[in-house]
């Protein structure tokens, strides 16, 4: 999906967040859409937009989600 940002918006007018579709949310977690779909089914990722008869995830919330998923792990110090 093609976004056109305007270069006269003033830089405190909100801009629009990427969306994915189903294949690109797949791809950029290296997994295939049938694993993304179990993941959605069991509750363990949110929920997308329908638009039609497709469905779109924001970036940003998927940012936060995989942040959060991996916070524990970041977390970590060797003893």
């Amino acid at each position: 999906m093609n976004q056109v940002i305007s270069h006269t918006a003033s830089l405190s007018e909100p801009t629009p967040s990427r969306v994915l579709t189903k294949p690109e949310l797949a791809g950029a977690l290296h997994m295939s859409v049938r694993s993304l779909e179990g993941l959605l089914k069991a509750g363990d990722l949110p929920a997308g937009v329908r638009r039609g008869r497709f469905l779109f995830w924001d970036a940003n919330v998927v940012c936060k989600w995989h942040d959060e998923l991996f916070a524990a792990q970041r977390a970590w110090i060797p003893s």
